[in-house]
């Protein structure tokens, strides 16, 4: 038995500097119940460059990379996250700060496409060495792709930002790491613990929590956002907060980060983030792949969906609807197509507590230039459980630029020609 899990949302806890190719291959979903392998698309940053590499507290880095599509489909929906890592004595790794900047493109199989980027360092982090990484995610599934490293330098103040160490989430009387994702029945109340590690010159520091919650990943909808009560704290003490009960079914994440009581903009604290599962039925789409995007009147689209049950690994659902529409930039729909279990292109599908994916061919009634919309959506009863949207923007051909600009001037010059021998034998 299969069921999806929440990797995807800590793909940038792993510890590795390896070349980003290694988050090609598979995005593994852990569960109690078993494993399976999700295939990414194969998309991976190359040549990072780096304006600078020592840097102070709130400084700017710019620079650049060369994304490149070695899959066979055409890619788009990309989030770019870049993230500041602190690598721990035991070899472990935690994030101190990120980024995340969705891409406005759609990249040709077999293709590259140069990125700018920018970041601003933490005003309050620590002095020392740090990972930098550049990683491009999926939106919609949140699998992480390959990534570069690059290795900067942080000078200023040694202790000026709060680490949280010990950090669990807390079911009952168990504690799980913060990224298991254990199961909550409704109304069971999730809580995070975690332990001061350093403050400030070991000062009494008032600090509020500002806790962000998403659906499944960080770079999916924000579903609650809030401040905690404020409290006072110094090296050594235990922290024990209570995050949100949800009574909607599936997967959430909640980003916790200490800020000060005076100032909501000051940060003291790095960021940690737990995730949990509310039991009930629940479906997800991984990712939405398509052949081409020539979107004629007459042609059809293939659409490979990859998708999951329910995250809680027991609910099973009814029937569900799977969906696919094509809009125009205008938002009218110029293809549609539905199907069922047996890959028949009809209404309904069951879908089980595991992960599958299936072939969708979309016949596209009307043409449609420039930006055009994909969205994939899976319901039940009337109920929607996820939709999948991407933006595929279609490229200019280039060639055809150009001999077209070619002809454009032998004609100017067969006028001008012409017009000076008329005034010659005028």
């Amino acid at each position: 038995m299969f069921v999806e899990s929440n990797f995807f949302a800590n793909f940038d806890t792993i510890s590795a500097c390896i070349h980003g190719f290694l988050g090609l291959i598979f995005s593994l979903i852990l569960v109690p119940f078993g494993v399976f392998a999700y295939l990414a698309p194969d998309v991976y940053v190359e040549h990072t460059q780096i304006n600078k590499v020592r840097l102070s507290a709130g400084e700017e880095i710019s620079g650049s990379f060369i994304l490149h599509n070695n899959d066979k489909a055409h890619i788009s929906g990309l989030v770019q996250t870049i993230s500041i890592i602190q690598k721990n004595t035991d070899g472990s790794t935690r994030i101190i700060s990120r980024k995340d900047t969705p891409l406005d493109l759609s990249i040709a199989p077999k293709s590259t496409r140069d990125i700018n980027y920018t970041f601003t360092i933490p005003s309050v982090i620590n002095a020392g060495d740090y990972i930098f990484r550049i990683r491009p995610v999926l939106s919609g599934g949140g699998a992480g792709l390959g990534w570069e490293d690059r290795k900067i330098t942080i000078e200023g103040d040694a202790n000026t930002l709060l680490l949280l160490d010990d950090a669990v989430l807390l079911q009952g009387e168990e504690s799980f790491e913060l990224n298991f994702g254990p199961t909550f029945s409704f109304g069971e109340q999730p809580k995070v613990r975690f332990t001061i590690q350093k403050t400030a010159f070991d000062q009494i520091v008032e600090a509020t929590p500002h806790v962000v919650v998403y659906e499944r990943n960080k770079t999916e909808d924000i579903v609650q956002e809030y401040d905690d009560r404020r409290f006072a704290v110094i090296t050594g003490d235990i922290i024990e907060l209570d995050l949100p009960l949800i009574d909607i079914p599936g997967v959430y994440l909640a980003e916790i980060q200490l800020r000060d009581s005076a100032d909501e903009h000051t940060i003291l604290s790095e960021t940690i983030a737990a995730r949990w599962v509310v039991e009930g039925v629940s479906a997800r789409i991984l990712e939405v792949k398509i052949d081409h995007i020539n979107f004629k009147k007459g042609e059809n689209i293939v659409a490979d969906i990859n998708y999951v049950g329910s995250a809680d690994g027991v609910s099973e659902s009814g029937e569900i609807v799977i969906t696919a529409e094509l809009l125009d930039k205008k938002g009218n729909i110029i293809g549609s197509a539905a199907i069922d279990k047996n890959k028949n292109q009809v209404s309904g599908v069951v879908i089980s507590r595991g992960q599958d994916s299936t072939m969708l061919t979309i016949p596209v009634t009307k043409s449609s230039s420039g930006e055009t919309h994909l969205r994939v959506s899976l319901s039940s009863d009337g109920v929607e459980l996820d939709a999948y949207e991407k933006i595929f923007a279609q490229e200019k051909n280039n060639k055809s630029l150009f001999f077209g600009g070619i002809i454009l001037i032998l004609l100017l010059l067969g006028l001008i020609v012409g017009f000076m021998k008329k005034q010659k034998y005028a």
